[in-house]
């Protein structure tokens, strides 16, 4: 079962594979692995929060499925569905970053961010970290708005840029 998963997402390795083995082993075991595949996969797992990592070693490499790892991890069903999607979008973006994959299927299209397009991105990257859990985002707004001239944010939109854009 976990051979087929890996098989169907021929995007992160070639085929004729054994998913139990050790990436780094495989790669000198003259196996069909590609060290430059398996480098950036490692490198881009290396990316994700633990959560996420941890759920596409034991998805795609261990061929775990939802309920067993509903069992392991404690975690509905629903909220393992809504993990997966988020990992599996992260590590594209990772992967396109890294390594292009011939055969890798293009992430979609990130709409336009204001932010990242600004000149000062850096800067208001740093603004954006430096909010506390306490904090809202209203002082955050205000100072984009009026220091650095950007459109009328909303508080999603910063959550959104911190989560998915400053990588």
């Amino acid at each position: 079962m976990a051979k087929e998963r890996l098989v169907y997402q021929d995007w992160i390795v070639a085929l004729g594979h054994d998913p139990c083995l050790n990436w780094q082993e495989a790669a000198g075991a003259g196996t069909s692995y590609n060290a430059a595949a398996i480098r950036a996969v490692t490198q881009a797992l290396g990316n994700l929060n633990e959560d996420e990592a941890a759920f596409i070693r034991l998805f795609y490499f261990q061929g775990m499925r939802y309920d067993d790892m509903s069992r392991l991890t404690g975690r509905a069903t629903h909220k393992l569905t809504r993990l997966h999607k988020r990992a599996m979008r992260k590590l594209r973006l990772h992967l396109q970053r890294i390594l292009d994959l011939p055969g890798a299927p293009s992430a979609p299209p990130l709409p336009a961010c204001p932010i990242c397009s600004h000149p000062r991105r850096d800067e208001i990257n740093l603004l954006i970290k430096s909010k506390s859990d306490q904090e809202t985002w209203k002082k955050i707004i205000r100072s984009l708005r009026q220091e650095y001239d950007l459109p009328v944010l909303k508080p999603q939109s910063l959550i959104s840029h911190r989560k998915y854009h400053m990588i």
